[in-house]
């Protein structure tokens, strides 16, 4: 079965509209739609992450065009790209910090630092760009970890040695109380990234907002991709444990 691909707009002026939409976040929502060139790019030229994971492309020339995750709520997704397409996807759930509050030997996210300094390590740290997507600012400062959520996260980038860090839609949401609904509340009014990818190529963040399923982190522009993403995602709750960070090869 071939895929229908709308052919009004190119792929880069998908990914600039979606870029120019996501300046008016959280007021409004950031749809990919499904008849987009850059949808069908996601849906089959990407390798997807889930919650507590983290990949890398360390040769330029090799991998998905996109790095992707879906279900960015108080998570926060750390991309970083070099001019010379090395990339990496990160992410980060509040409770890796809290699993590393007992280690005495290392700092919180300490394998992430490490894990960017590899990956980077045949580039200059200033040729590097990290985009940090996600957070809700009611759940940012943690009374357990006695700081904020988003400040750990910096801090394992600037440990790396990365200055060019882009917050622009970080905590930009704000949140509501803990309850046994609050993710659920805050996706209908489009406040949670459904999705979001870090492009290689250019090194611009894509992101979606809408919601379309009420509990569940869903994208349909993506097709068959979509419930194949979902299934994974609605599995890793099943065995998702509080640990740091494990790394995935695509």
């Amino acid at each position: 079965m071939s895929l229908i691909r709308r052919k009004i707009f190119t792929e880069e002026e998908d990914m600039e509209q979606n870029l120019d939409d996501s300046k008016d976040l959280p007021e409004s929502s950031v749809e990919i739609h499904s008849d987009s060139n850059l949808a069908y790019s996601l849906e089959t030229d990407s390798f997807f992450i889930l919650m507590g994971e983290m990949t890398c492309c360390p040769k330029p020339q090799d991998g998905p065009r996109y790095l992707a995750t879906m279900g960015v709520f108080t998570c926060i997704a750390l991309f970083a790209r070099s001019a010379s397409g090395r990339a990496f996807a990160a992410h980060i759930p509040i409770m890796a910090c809290h699993y590393a509050l007992g280690d005495a030997k290392h700092a919180v996210l300490e394998e992430v630092t490490v894990a960017l300094k590899w990956v980077f390590r045949k580039e200059s740290m200033g040729d590097v760009k990290v985009s940090l997507v996600g957070g809700q600012q009611a759940q940012d400062n943690d009374k357990a970890l006695r700081c904020s959520f988003s400040g750990l996260v910096k801090a394992c980038v600037e440990r790396a040695g990365i200055k060019n860090v882009d917050a622009s839609l970080l905590n930009i949401f704000p949140g509501v109380p803990f309850s046994a609904t609050f993710e659920q509340e805050q996706a209908e009014k489009g406040h949670s990234f459904q999705l979001a990818a870090l492009d290689r190529e250019t090194g611009h963040v894509v992101v979606h907002t809408r919601s379309s399923r009420y509990g569940w982190y869903s994208v349909p522009a993506l097709g068959r991709r979509n419930e194949v993403e979902m299934a994974r995602y609605a599995q890793s709750f099943k065995t998702y444990r509080a640990s740091r960070c494990k790394t995935v090869k695509y």
